[in-house]
């Protein structure tokens, strides 16, 4: 085996909800290089943070969440406020596919994301 020669650190977003017993690496050697991973399950995180900076909008849909309706109102509010017509077309295109993995199609059209 090649001695290690460079090492990387990235995050390792899991969208959806796994069964406990599944076990995700947190590291791995590709050639020469070390892979290192912080893995973020985004469905144990509170929505509110990601609530706060319109990038991370479309994780803020994948949140731990009791509320879906509030959440998915709260939402379209914050896409409101972001000035940029394109930027703001663009996350409410992203927060509208993503909702799809937890959300029915019923509960994601009873709020304001076609109005982008």
């Amino acid at each position: 085996m090649m001695p290690i020669a460079n090492s990387i650190r990235k995050p390792q977003i899991i969208w959806e909800k796994l069964p406990e017993d599944f076990i995700l690496p947190d590291e791995s050697v590709v050639e020469n290089t070390l892979h290192r991973y912080r893995v973020i399950r985004i469905w144990e995180w509170a929505p509110t943070p990601l609530l706060s900076q319109p990038e991370l909008l479309p994780l803020a849909v994948l949140a731990k969440n009791e509320q879906p309706s509030r959440l998915l109102s709260q939402v379209p509010e914050r896409i409101d406020r972001i000035e940029n017509k394109r930027k703001r077309s663009n996350i409410a295109a992203c927060v509208e596919l993503l909702a799809e993995i937890n959300y029915s199609e019923d509960l994601i059209a009873k709020n304001a994301f076609a109005n982008y």
